[in-house]
C-alpha cells in the first residue's frame, strides 16, 4: 500500500513539473532555466532530452528520445 502511494505521489510531481517548467520560457533570463527544468523533468520519466514548446496557445515541455 505504501508502494502504490508514494509512486502516485510520484507520479503527480513529475506532471506537475512537466506543466510548469516551460512556463517562464519567454524571459529571455529565464529561458535557459526553464530549458534544463524541463530536460531534468523529461529524465526523471527516463527520456534523454527535452525542450519548451507552445501548444495551443500552452506551454509545455516536450521530452524526447525516450526509453
Amino acid at each position: 500500500m505504501n508502494c502504490l502511494l508514494i509512486c502516485l505521489l510520484l507520479l503527480a510531481v513529475v506532471d506537475l513539473g512537466q506543466s510548469v517548467t516551460c512556463a517562464a520560457m519567454d524571459i529571455p533570463i529565464l529561458k535557459e532555466a526553464a530549458r534544463i527544468a524541463c530536460v531534468a523533468s523529461c529524465q526523471a520519466q527516463a527520456c534523454a532530452t527535452g525542450y519548451c514548446k507552445k501548444r495551443k496557445g500552452q506551454k509545455i515541455c516536450v521530452c524526447s528520445r525516450c526509453r
